[in-house]
């Protein structure tokens, strides 16, 4: 549980730190606004799938093994 537990604060901090370069990065690219705001979108998608798919799966199945059985 401590090893998860300390998988997802590294995760936080690889997220915290992607999305951050990504906020300095996007005003370099010249994109239109409409598809400016596309990508924008799909990057964020994108940092909302690495969070559940790394850190809220493994934290249900987790839970799901210590729950007693009938």
């Amino acid at each position: 549980m401590v090893a998860l537990l300390i998988q997802l604060i590294v995760l936080a901090i690889v997220v915290a730190f992607l999305y951050w370069a990504w906020t300095l990065i996007r005003p370099l690219l010249p994109l239109p606004a409409p598809f400016g705001q596309i990508i924008d979108v799909l990057v964020l998608i994108l940092f909302v799938a690495i969070i559940v798919f790394y850190a809220l799966i493994p934290i249900i199945q987790t839970g799901a093994h210590m729950l007693p059985i009938h």
